[in-house]
């Protein structure tokens, strides 16, 4: 079990940790913003290399994350370029299927069509053929049992009849964690790694850490993290069903905090609402992208707004047991931050934070781009990740500085 107390501090006597967002093909954004942070080509980090003590992820950002701290005994901050690898010629591409490394539809009628389709692999092909047809007249037999028996009105029960989550299949993502991923050396890891889920029965938060990432619950895990509603299934994890942990904390900042960080660096992989323009023509994907962004943002911000108010709230309770006199406009974080030590026992907990914020310029992937993996837009996301830590400005990002 790793403790805050086990965190080994960099030369500062400061302990860092690496967020990462959930944002399905965008987290290429994530490896090009830990390149420029481990090569210590930051002014984030005074241009030394990062070396974090503490990941910390969420949906695509929890894969990530995962990744990392299962070769960082073995390669350091060398990993990355591991992950880079698995992002350019994995990912776009699973040479067993043809499709990319995450996801393939079910019954896709254009590779039937197709005529190489049966001739390339004629055994495996037809076995997947008959698996996905059979898996989805499985599904519609059993939807069709709760038509006939339910009591609810007709236009409910006809729009209960579907699912799109039925035509996606996330085997291939499965198969990848397993390949890529050593949950052995998690478990053994001195990295902390954190991992958001959400329970699906009780829409409560839970987090997986290295003693739970075992090699039989690890992947579950991974995978419920990444399994986005309406997109991919839930998944059991013990005697319950879990699914993105982006439903209750898309940017998993406290994590990092209880795990005795104070330093974060946090990758979001969409934009600030305000630098996304605005559609002449509006239509119902963009409405609902934007929709999750405003709200993601709205709950960022408000985690970012608590952290400024208990580093002011902690420098003025300073003041206070030295004697000095308390600005005015102290007085409301001091009110904050008093508030929420007298619920603890361990005052620990809080100390002032340094909130280090790398963000997409203007790009908005929306819901159609979750699963574009193509190897032209991972790599143009990794460079603009790069780019971002690389020219880091504090001031324009709306840094936290303790």
């Amino acid at each position: 079990m790793i403790s805050v107390n086990d965190l080994m501090p960099d030369s500062k006597g400061k302990r860092h940790a690496v967020i990462l967002s959930g944002g399905g093909a965008s987290g290429a954004y994530e490896v090009g913003v830990l390149k420029g942070l481990f090569a210590g080509e930051s002014p984030a980090t005074d241009y030394e290399p990062l070396l974090p003590e503490v990941f910390a992820g969420t949906s695509i950002g929890a894969y990530n994350a995962a990744l990392l701290v299962s070769e960082w005994a073995n390669r350091g901050s060398a990993a990355i370029d591991y992950l880079e690898r698995i992002w350019t010629d994995l990912l776009p591409r699973d040479d067993a299927t043809g499709h990319n490394f995450i996801a393939r539809y079910r019954a896709d009628p254009f590779e039937y069509l197709d005529p190489t389709f049966f001739i390339r692999r004629p055994l495996e092909d037809s076995r997947q053929a008959i698996n996905d047809f059979a898996y989805l007249a499985g599904d519609f037999f059993r939807r069709g049992l709760v038509f006939l028996q339910s009591s609810d009105d007709i236009e409910t029960r006809v729009l209960r009849l579907f699912d799109l989550s039925v035509l996606l299949s996330n085997d291939p993502e499965s198969r990848l964690i397993h390949e890529t991923i050593n949950f052995k050396h998690i478990h053994q890891s001195d990295a902390a790694l954190r991992i958001a889920t959400t329970n699906w029965s009780t829409g409560e938060l839970r987090v997986f850490a290295n003693d739970d990432l075992n090699e039989s619950r690890g992947p579950n895990a991974i995978l419920a993290s990444t399994a986005i509603p309406g997109i991919f299934p839930q998944v059991r994890i013990d005697d319950d069903y879990y699914a993105d942990g982006g439903v209750v904390m898309n940017t998993p900042l406290n994590l990092g905090i209880d795990a005795g960080a104070d330093v974060l660096h946090v990758v979001y992989l969409d934009p600030e609402v305000k630098a996304i323009p605005l559609l002449p023509v509006r239509n119902t994907i963009d409405t609902f992208s934007r929709f999750f962004v405003i709200q993601f943002a709205a709950t960022v911000n408000r985690d970012i707004q608590v952290a400024r108010q208990i580093n002011e709230g902690l420098e003025t309770i300073e003041k206070v047991a030295q004697g000095q006199s308390v600005p005015a406009h102290n007085v409301r974080a001091f009110i904050v931050t008093a508030e929420r030590l007298s619920r603890l026992d361990d005052f620990s907990k809080y100390r002032k934070i340094t909130i280090h914020r790398y963000q997409p310029s203007d790009t908005l992937i929306g819901i159609l781009g979750l699963l574009d993996f193509s190897r032209n837009k991972t790599s143009a996301l990794i460079a603009e990740g790069l780019t971002e830590a690389i020219t880091h400005n504090c001031e324009n990002n709306n840094c936290v500085l303790a």
